[in-house]
């Protein structure tokens, strides 16, 4: 496949690094399955199940997904590190270009797995021979998504000669994920003898928030006078120190010539101590939570959520501190050269951004979204950052564009009228505003008009109109003009689109209806015109009648 550099747009250059800008890229991606298995073990209680075979399969699960994460982010390391070396690891050669196409494929993979896991979760016990078709198609789903994300790195034109040539590579891979799984259960064992330490410092860090702070070393709980936990050692977070440790030992090993040592060394006990820092803070953080009268937060999402999340962002830290850091790199002055633009990022980030900060508020907050105006900073960030040069998105679009919004909305509330079950009590709570001050209603209400009626229709239509219409017809759709048809990427695109929200049916329409809108003239500018006139007038119906379900 030609990369974007052959094209003569602009993309990477074969054999340079691409600096922070490429790293911090790569982090993005890595947070994609980080991010939904932090939704799906927030969505899911793997102690629901009640047949022994799904329950059974269901529970492990978390140490096979610790395994996978760790395994994808060390091939990630090593391909940047063949990018950067201009061959591949174990002598292949290395992706020309992230294949950004399969995060749709993942995406349909990823909404399939996460039915299905309601479907395992629910119910009482199976027969023998529908629980194992169950248990098969369910593993088959989760294959498929985790090989969806490896399709972004890699294209599966990739995959044979990397099977053939590279065994030893999967090796590797499997070694890695092994070990820090190992390494996270012998980490576990510490916990009994080394507690004192860790429940000493979040007493210290608790008692600035509440004088009445307890501590049991003994029992190994601590709390305040109204709400205390006892930390078992499968919830000390001690599994994240392996985790870090085997990380950082294969990120040593595999940019080795580019790091300076002996003083790389210092990265691990770096990484160990900022994953027991950050340990602290989650477990304090949690009984803040907690004694505040949000018990079920604590336990639940929050629980689950911090303990990722700070794995994540430690791990990863390090490697941009090191790889940007003149003490720890000797290619940091290379790495602040300025990179060039790749075609695709301006098209795929924005929404991305949007997407990861939905699901991290998801988990950290129940109830109404307070946290919605940090979608529309990390999307508007994006948009301002990157900028498609070939998208013509700009200020000018026709009266018929505006006309087309309003046919939208006018679809939109027609199927919400056929469908008055209304939307869940949980999503419907996450729009409802609570009893709040008038000026932080108003805040608030101000950044969620900004958010649907501009931020979300410009990443949207940059996503699918402009990159994914385009997309469906050739790989290097960066020779393809902005608004060409064919038959197929206009379905597909419109169905994925409607995926994308809640009301499919009504999504899948409107969908269609903005994609007249690019189709007419050509200008990306007119479908995100009609996409913001049609969220503009929910909007104002949200407003003027109070409806909250419509923003559901």
């Amino acid at each position: 496949m030609t990369s974007p550099a052959a094209a003569g747009i602009p993309g990477r250059e074969g054999g340079r690094p691409q600096g922070r800008r490429d790293l911090l890229l790569a982090a993005a991606l890595l947070a994609i399955p980080v991010g939904e298995a932090l939704g799906l073990t927030i969505a899911f209680d793997s102690g629901a199940a009640t047949d022994p075979l799904l329950g059974g399969l269901v529970s492990r699960s978390h140490a096979i997904l610790e395994v996978a994460i760790v395994m994808a982010t060390v091939g990630s390391l090593l391909g940047m590190r063949s990018r950067e070396g201009g061959g591949g690891p174990f002598g292949l050669p290395a992706p020309a270009r992230w294949s950004w196409a399969f995060f749709v494929a993942h995406l349909v993979a990823l909404s399939l797995f996460t039915w299905m896991t309601s479907v395992v979760l629910s119910g009482g016990p199976r027969p023998a021979a529908e629980g194992l078709a169950w248990a098969a198609g369910w593993s088959l789903a989760a294959v498929a998504t985790l090989l969806g994300w490896v399709a972004i790195w890699v294209e599966p034109a990739r995959w044979r000669p990397l099977a053939v040539r590279g065994p030893g590579l999967f090796l590797a891979l499997g070694a890695a994920g092994l070990a820090a799984w190992g390494s996270g259960r012998i980490a576990e064992g510490l916990w009994v003898p080394l507690s004192r330490l860790t429940l000493e410092a979040v007493h210290l860090l608790l008692r600035l928030y509440a004088p009445d702070a307890v501590c049991d070393p003994g029992l190994r709980l601590v709390g305040t006078s109204r709400f205390s936990v006892e930390i078992a050692p499968a919830c000390s977070g001690y599994e994240g120190i392996g985790l870090v440790l085997v990380l950082t030992a294969c990120f040593l090993w595999i940019c080795r010539r580019e790091l300076r040592f002996p003083r790389a060394l210092l990265l691990i006990p770096a990484g160990v101590s900022l994953i027991w820092l950050a340990n602290v803070g989650r477990i304090a953080t949690l009984i803040v939570i907690g004694s505040l009268g949000h018990e079920g937060l604590a336990l639940g999402g929050f629980h689950s959520v911090a303990g990722w999340l700070a794995f994540t962002a430690v791990g990863l830290g390090i490697v941009v501190v090191a790889r940007s850091s003149p003490y720890f790199s000797r290619d940091a002055d290379l790495a602040r050269l300025p990179a060039r633009e790749s075609p695709t990022e301006p098209y795929l980030l924005p929404i991305m951004a949007i997407l990861v900060v939905a699901m991290a508020s998801r988990g950290l907050v129940a109830g109404f979204d307070v946290l919605y105006p940090l979608r529309v900073v990390a999307g508007g960030a994006m948009l301002l950052a990157y900028r498609p040069r070939d998208a013509r998105l700009r200020p000018s679009a026709s009266w018929q564009a505006f006309a087309l919004g309003g046919a939208a909305f006018v679809a939109w509330m027609a199927l919400e009228s056929l469908g008055r079950g209304g939307p869940p009590p949980e999503a419907l709570a996450r729009v409802t505003p609570p009893p709040m001050s008038p000026a932080l209603l108003a805040g608030w209400l101000a950044f969620r008009v900004l958010g649907s009626a501009l931020v979300v229709p410009v990443a949207e239509e940059l996503a699918f109109r402009g990159y994914l219409t385009r997309r469906l017809i050739a790989p290097d759709y960066w020779n393809i003009p902005v608004g060409t048809y064919s038959h197929s990427s206009f379905v597909i695109s419109s169905a994925l689109f409607g995926m994308l929200h809640d009301r499919w049916a009504a999504g899948v329409a409107a969908g269609m209806i903005y994609a007249a809108a690019l189709y007419r003239r050509g200008e990306l500018s007119d479908a995100v015109a009609a996409h913001a006139t049609t969220n503009a007038m929910i909007a104002a119906a949200v407003l003027i009648t109070g409806d909250w379900s419509l923003w559901a």
